[in-house]
Order: structure tokens, then sequence, then C-alpha cells
């Protein structure tokens, strides 16, 4: 996967209600608090972010788009919604080699509100 290709598929995307824009280190302020809630790691393999600092890095790093080996694109949003700019959770897809995209969503408030 080349870095441009990654970068271009990370574009912002929008609906009526949300506005999907690409991850960077800089929510990791904005998220941190809503990140905490117990709720959201019910049915995947992670944990709360320990720390603004260690959330920040881990999103800074992931700007890059691209796994460390280069074979997949990750593409990481931040799911905004229109009616209030109210940031609710995260998209995030990883693409592979074959253009095979796995999504995993996970809001931190309910997005129809």
């Amino acid at each position: 996967m080349l870095p441009e290709r990654a970068a271009a598929l990370n574009e912002p995307l929008s609906s009526e209600r949300l506005v999907y824009e690409p991850l960077t280190g800089a929510h990791a302020e904005e998220l941190f608090a809503p990140l905490q809630h117990e709720a959201i790691y019910t049915w995947i393999s992670a944990s709360p972010p320990p720390s603004v600092e260690t959330l920040r890095a881990r999103w800074t790093a992931l700007e890059r788009r691209l796994s460390p080996d280069g074979t997949e694109a990750w593409l990481n949003w931040v799911a905004r919604r229109v009616s209030d700019g109210v940031c609710v959770g995260r998209l995030d897809v990883t693409v592979d080699a074959h253009d095979v995209a796995t999504i995993a969503r996970n809001y931190a408030v309910d997005p129809s509100n």
C-alpha cells in the first residue's frame, strides 16, 4: 500500500447527521473522557486509555495511515455530529493488500441524538 493511497483513502466523509474527520493526536483531549465509558469495551478486546498523553501518542502514530510493514492502510476517523459539532466516536477501517476492508466503530455517546 502506497502512503499516498492510504492518505487519499482517509479523506473526510460526511452524511446528513455526521461528519467524519481524519483522526489525529489532537483529538485525544476531546475524546479521552468519553472513551472511559465501560460500555464501549463490552464487545472489544481493548481497555480505556490510561491517560490523555498515551492516547495522543497512539493516535499520532496512526497519522501515518499505514501498518508498520506497509501492507495495510489504517484509516481512522472521528465522528462529529453536524447539529452541534460534538465528537461522538470513531470509525476505523483496515484495508489489506487485496482491497478487503474491515470496519469497526465505537461511539462514546449515541450519535442519533
